[in-house]
């Protein structure tokens, strides 16, 4: 798929991902599964075999939802850096 394609199909997604959004009267209800869904991976990956306290398998899932944060944010400023320097040129 060519760059031209992508960002079209990228903006077709984006357009009707903020329909499908638009049309939501609760969006902390519509995400609720994918939250949870979210949680017990990470739970699950922390614990597999549930051998930890509730409270110390949940303080280890918080912990690695915060690393994965910081990977997202450190990526997304890569490509900032990346992109500045190519305009910079």
């Amino acid at each position: 798929m060519d760059s031209e394609s992508r960002t079209r199909q990228k903006l077709a997604a984006s357009a009707a991902q903020l329909r499908r959004w638009a049309h939501e009267p609760d969006l902390r209800a519509a995400t609720e599964a994918m939250r949870e869904g979210r949680r017990r991976k990470l739970e699950n990956e922390v614990d597999p075999e549930r051998r930890l306290p509730e409270h110390e398998r949940a303080r280890r899932a918080d912990q690695l939802q915060r690393a994965h944060m910081r990977e997202i944010a450190a990526k997304s400023a890569a490509v900032r850096a990346r992109r500045k320097a190519s305009k910079d040129r």
